[in-house]
């Protein structure tokens, strides 16, 4: 049996010892003893569940009580703990909020499937509301749903040298994390939820009727667009997803194309419903960050560390035409000898021609520092990747998905291209990770910068470098100096 557990012991380099408090399961208090395992609920079932809850949570916002507690007890049980009372006044907004951030997170342990995704995905962001990243965040490290025992062993039995510890040490939307030895070495497992195929679609569909119904609220304003988008969006890539034999594809061409600059994970073995590869050792970014919050000075992800992640995404979109789209702090790692890898290439996707075309003519006029202060500039701008922005809020929303300004959740816009919407959101959760980064490391007198172009500097620069590379191999000339253009690249 394998101990379970995040790693200790040095980073490397100038890291510090790593702090005291890991977000990691402690096995002597282990929420995946106690885990339901995974229930088969219909897609209209789903559906129905899902908007029964989402109407519940909007009668709470905006009547400050509940609509039907009984009928409530029925679909979340686990609220019969909350000592719930009905108040003859309407809660306060902070209260309401708890209640609601509360409500979805019990309501989506029990979906599971894209929910939990959605929700570990909004839980990363540091702009929401405190009761929403308090319980958004805990879908990061505390899912209760997992596969059946025998169902894991039927999926792993096709890796005769494989040993697992039997407990996950990690249960997501679609799949739950094992750690084990392959043949010898230690390796992490992903196995596939059962039913995660059949609910996966549905829920995505679901996603954008709820985007729709909550639109007309203030604080979700711009829903109805983004969730639209990117449902469209990840309707086309949802084979990558789910096939775990496409997902090591993915993982083996990046390990080939960016593995002298950027650490990847071997693959060992895959099947459609399992994959079986080499494990870091190191914290995750959203881990770093969870311990910078409690004020563990951990001198890990600097703009050294930072610029490599920049770099690597960059290279991906600009020279291989193929990029990893998962860009949360989950999914890159510092390691212990000072490096970064890149995590889950479960979804991927390609940059065609058409594409590949908006997204240079997107940072090649890239309005400057004066240039972002012109409504109608910024709009010229953003129409180039097919964000209509509402009139009046071009600005806004350019510095929200762009350059990691604090804001409500979603960007007010009319339209965003589905074509787009994954880079858009790669390159928003770039840039909250480059602000969240720089404060919390200044607040912990750690030695920073603040500059929220980084991002976006950083893809013009590589765009640029990759151009001139080209033209310099076309033109004959192979040992040519990239140094002029990327300062004209970088210039404020």
């Amino acid at each position: 049996m394998m101990k379970r557990g995040l790693d200790s012991g040095n980073s490397g380099g100038d890291v510090v010892e790593p702090p005291s408090k890991r977000p990691a399961p402690d096995p002597s208090n282990d929420n995946m003893l106690h885990a339901r395992h995974v229930e088969k609920i219909q897609p209209q079932e789903r559906k129905a569940y899902a908007h029964e809850i989402v109407g519940e949570a909007v009668w709470m916002y905006t009547k400050g009580r509940y609509r039907d507690i009984p009928k409530l007890l029925k679909l979340v049980p686990v609220i019969s703990n909350w000592s719930i009372v009905q108040s003859v006044q309407p809660k306060s907004w902070d209260e309401r909020h708890e209640d609601i951030a509360r409500l979805l997170y019990e309501a989506t342990q029990k979906l599971g499937g894209l929910p939990v995704k959605a929700m570990q995905f909004v839980g990363l962001r540091d702009d929401i509301r405190e009761p929403y990243k308090k319980w958004f965040s805990k879908a990061q490290d505390v899912f209760e749903v997992v596969s059946p025992t025998e169902h894991v062993n039927e999926k792993i039995s096709a890796f005769a040298d494989l040993v697992i510890d039997p407990r996950p040490q990690k249960s997501a939307s679609i799949a739950q994390v094992h750690f084990g030895t392959f043949q010898g070495k230690d390796c992490v497992v992903k196995v596939q939820h059962k039913h995660a195929r059949e609910t996966y679609q549905a829920d995505l569909v679901t996603m954008k009727e709820l985007g729709e119904k909550v639109n007309k609220y203030a604080e979700a304003n711009g829903a109805k667009v983004m969730l639209a988008s990117l449902s469209d969006r990840l309707c086309e890539v949802v084979e990558q997803e789910l096939d775990f034999n496409l997902e090591a594809e993915a993982q083996k061409f990046f390990y080939e194309k960016l593995g002298t600059n950027i650490k990847i994970p071997m693959v060992y073995g895959s099947t459609e419903n399992v994959l079986v590869m080499e494990r870091l050792h190191g914290w995750t970014g959203a881990e770093i960050v969870s311990s910078w919050k409690r004020g563990e000075p951990m001198d890990v992800l600097g703009p050294t560390h930072r610029d490599t992640i920049y770099t690597a995404f960059a290279t991906m979109v600009f020279k291989h035409k193929k990029v990893h789209i998962d860009a949360h702090p989950g999914n890159f790692m510092v390691l212990r000898d000072g490096g970064v890898a890149l995590l889950d290439f479960g979804q991927t996707i390609d940059i065609p021609t058409e594409l590949s075309n908006k997204l240079e003519a997107f940072f090649l006029n890239m309005p400057d520092r004066e240039g972002l202060e012109k409504q109608n500039k910024v709009k010229e701008w953003l129409d180039l990747v097919g964000i209509k922005a509402t009139k009046g809020k071009e600005i806004d929303t350019a510095n929200l998905l762009f350059f990691g300004a604090e804001s409500k959740l979603f960007a007010v816009t009319e339209n965003i291209d589905p074509k787009c919407v994954t880079i858009v959101l790669v390159l928003l959760y770039l840039s909250r990770l480059e602000n969240t980064a720089s404060k919390l490391r200044h607040d912990l007198r750690l030695e920073d910068r603040t500059d929220k172009r980084a991002v976006m500097n950083k893809f013009k620069t590589v765009l640029m470098q990759t151009k001139h590379f080209i033209r310099s191999v076309q033109a004959g000339r192979r040992n040519v100096t990239s140094y002029e253009v990327m300062q004209a690249a970088i210039k404020p």
